[in-house]
């Protein structure tokens, strides 16, 4: 678990390094008036990050022996599906108004983003 608890700290980091790298990136498009495009990144590095801390806290109770977790990792795992649901109503709802707040395509490449800095830490993991 020690080994464990090493990594998802190295992948918090590298999570925050990677979604400011795209923000700062993109920023460039606060230039030419596509202000949501970044916006959209920050969005979705913000709920990926919180995403995986709840995934972390999911993991953790789950691998207790004890059966009195079951009901907190349902609830754990019904909380991370709410915060892609309420990240993904953030992002429409103001443009089905005509507002471009935050760009849906940004947001879910952020999302996407977070599964291969998981996929690729823990795989240099497994190889040790």
């Amino acid at each position: 678990m020690e080994l464990f608890e090493k990594q998802t700290k190295i992948i918090y980091k590298v999570s925050i390094l990677v979604y400011l790298g795209l923000f700062l990136v993109s920023s460039f498009c606060f230039f030419i008036g596509q202000m949501w495009i970044p916006l959209g990144f920050l969005l979705g590095g913000i709920i990926s990050i919180i995403n995986f801390k709840i995934s972390y806290e999911f993991s953790y109770y789950l691998t207790k022996p004890t059966a009195k977790y079951k009901g907190l990792t349902i609830g754990l795992y019904g909380l991370r599906m709410l915060l892609y649901i309420i990240g993904f109503l953030i992002c429409i709802i103001p443009q089905s108004f005509g507002y471009q707040i935050f760009f849906f395509g940004t947001c879910l490449a952020s999302y996407l983003v977070q599964m291969v800095i998981n996929a690729i830490i823990f795989n240099k993991v497994k190889k040790y």
